[in-house]
């Protein structure tokens, strides 16, 4: 990866409040409003989640009020195919029926059996004091990624290079891998999604754009128990006609160097290592219901990218020389690249990624800059935080520009 810092995320911790009665809101008075109602709907603690993996998934929302004290006295959870079924009486997935106080926060889905990909539209009402129904909330959805084992075609791929026998040989060059295919899509295109993860890390591409906006994806796990992978909606990405998928790997803690933290212990023999890595699948469906599956196998091709080494502590060499200009555009030249190759080295099961993933969050732009000998200057950010620098730089090909990092 180009990137290899670990951001710092703030903490959010959402209010949630209400609370319940125990008389049936439709026998309310029609446009009878109460004076609280439900807004910020989340379903495990995320908006409109994709591709997460729990049959009982458990919603929550927080509860707003003009009058000082209000609070809710009841509940009423609709779950549905379709948003427009979202009505008592239609809904084809789950009524919860109003509950009593204490069981709206943390809503554990009751309804209909969900499959793989299902989408599930949801609304909630609330009772306030006097036992008056507030309005129907904003329509709000969740929908679940890959459940078994089976539903993965995809297969780990990477360029098939052997880890070096030495450990100085780790320190020589090592180019990330980048890995490619296009694929033709016979007609319009109604949605798609991505099914992808990498190890150590990756960045996904679709016909030259990247997918997403996560940085350092996965999060790290005990690689040997389980590996987390990720869903994008793709569906302004692809379109009819010839595409291009790409994606470029990081090692981070999945190929670490040989260095001895505290003097002493190898990380490459206490971690679950192996070279980096893919697993990514694209399942498109079209406007006339047909399906298309591009996973990673052997068809797809891989090259060496222009990061000629990453390392978590050691940083990243960088050589612009060795760019691919439109690597994950439809219609390159396979001149330089290579077929993939299957990598058969066991890791734990998939399981989707809950936890809030690392973004760029701002830029800080520098508030000093000064040379204390020619040719270095030091610049000041003006506070302490992760992340990466971001510089422009000229001259002639071949020219070494070496940033150090210090607090």
């Amino acid at each position: 990866m180009t990137r290899l810092s670990v951001l710092r995320l703030p903490l959010l911790l959402p209010l949630i409040l209400a609370g319940c009665a125990a008389s049936d809101p439709a026998a309310s008075a029609p446009g009878e409003v109460g004076r609280v109602v439900a807004r910020h709907l989340r379903c495990e603690w995320q908006v409109d989640p994709l591709g997460i993996d729990l049959l009982r998934p458990r919603l929550t929302w927080e509860l707003a009020s003009q009058e000082r004290g209000a609070y809710a006295s009841a509940c009423q959870v609709l779950c549905a195919t379709r948003p427009e079924l979202l009505v008592p009486g239609r809904a084809d997935l789950w009524d919860s029926g109003v509950q009593p106080a204490g069981r709206e926060v943390q809503v554990v889905y009751e309804g209909e059996p969900l499959s793989s990909r299902d989408v599930v539209w949801w609304t909630v009402r609330v009772l306030d004091s006097h036992e008056r129904p507030s309005p129907w909330s904003e329509p709000a959805r969740f929908e679940l990624g890959l459940l078994e084992p089976s539903d993965w075609v995809a297969r780990w791929i990477g360029n098939g290079r052997p880890a070096p026998d030495q450990d100085e040989d780790f320190y020589a060059d090592d180019p990330a891998p980048l890995l490619r295919r296009e694929f033709e899509l016979p007609g319009p295109v109604r949605s798609a999604r991505l099914y992808v993860t990498g190890l150590g890390w990756y960045e996904a591409w679709i016909n030259g754009r990247r997918v997403g906006d996560r940085v350092l994806d996965p999060l790290w796990t005990s690689y040997a128990e389980r590996v987390l992978y990720s869903t994008y909606d793709v569906t302004e990405l692809v379109r009819e006609g010839t595409n291009a998928i790409g994606a470029m790997l990081g090692k981070g803690w999945y190929d670490p160097l040989p260095l001895r933290m505290w003097g002493r212990l190898n990380l490459r023999e206490h971690l679950h290592i192996g070279r980096p890595r893919l697993l990514a699948q694209l399942e498109v469906e079209l406007s006339d219901g047909s399906r298309v599956t591009v996973a990673s196998d052997e068809s797809w091709s891989w090259a060496d990218g222009p990061v000629r080494r990453d390392n978590v502590y050691l940083g990243e060499v960088y050589d612009a020389r060795a760019e691919r200009p439109g690597w994950c555009e439809p219609g390159q030249d396979a001149l330089g690249w290579a077929p993939a190759r299957l990598d058969p080295t066991p890791v734990g099961p998939l399981h989707a990624q809950a936890a809030p993933p690392i973004r760029v969050l701002g830029t800080l732009p520098a508030v000093g800059r000064h040379e204390p000998t020619p040719g270095t200057y030091v610049f000041d950010l003006g506070e302490n935080f992760a992340g990466w620098v971001r510089l422009r730089v000229e001259g002639p090909a071949g020219t070494s520009v070496r940033l150090r990092y210090g607090e």
